[in-house]
């Protein structure tokens, strides 16, 4: 399995993270999709799959929640670097 992966200086990192406000739109209606997906089924569940499947979206909410912090880490860096 090849992966691939980019050398960027903190800088590229940075801007590479500021998502536009409707890529962070998308990405808020997805982790409140996924959220609500989660809510509805039910807690008591047994079911094996549905266990794997509460994780895999507890994992993608994480992941969403991460880019959506990233860019506003990099939106404030910026703007206490301006000031």
């Amino acid at each position: 399995m090849v992966f691939t992966t980019y050398n960027l200086s903190e800088a590229d990192r940075l801007q590479g993270s500021i998502l536009t406000t409707l890529q962070s739109q998308v990405i808020q209606n997805r982790i409140a999709q996924l959220a609500e997906e989660i809510v509805l089924v039910s807690a008591s569940a047994t079911d094996e799959k549905y266990f794997e499947k509460l994780n895999f979206q507890k994992g993608q909410i994480a992941e969403l929640r991460a880019m959506l912090d990233a860019s506003e880490q990099a939106e404030q860096y910026y703007i206490q670097e301006r000031n």
